[in-house]
């Protein structure tokens, strides 16, 4: 019995570990696994107000962007988990200055997986709604 209670996996660790992967597996460009981490309806919206509704959408434009960004990575600072939610603090490495530079997320999760992530970054730094509102595609 108290095997079974050690090798159980906190809900903690188990949202740490999808933010942990879904990053990784973004930062590599490695898409083929990013749909294990994210609901179908995933929701990535920034403090203007712009969304990407849906996994697919989501990482269509997702590679777009690292693909016209010379591929930024994104570097986890800290994880701090608040009610069932992790706020992710890291930074964005890029030779673009408009890229490169400090990235706030805020995740929810359900069934398992990340339905919804917030990012917040400063004005002067591009989330990745913006990118796709320039080029007329986000969804609202």
């Amino acid at each position: 019995m108290l095997s079974a209670i050690l090798n159980r996996v906190s809900p903690k660790r188990q949202r740490e570990a999808l933010v942990r992967n879904l990053v990784s597996a973004v930062s590599r460009m490695d898409y083929s696994e990013v749909d294990k981490y994210l609901t179908k309806d995933f929701r990535f919206s920034d403090a203007t107000g712009r969304s990407i509704i849906g996994r697919d959408k989501y990482i269509r434009e997702d590679r777009k962007f690292r693909e016209a960004a010379g591929c930024p990575a994104t570097v986890i600072d800290s994880l701090d988990h608040n009610r069932g939610e992790v706020l992710l603090r890291g930074h964005l490495e890029s030779d673009i200055d408009e890229i490169a530079g400090p990235t706030m997320w805020r995740l929810l999760f359900r069934d398992g997986r990340i339905c919804s992530a917030e990012v917040t970054r400063s004005f002067a730094q591009l989330t990745l709604p913006q990118y796709v509102g320039r080029k007329g595609g986000v969804s609202a």
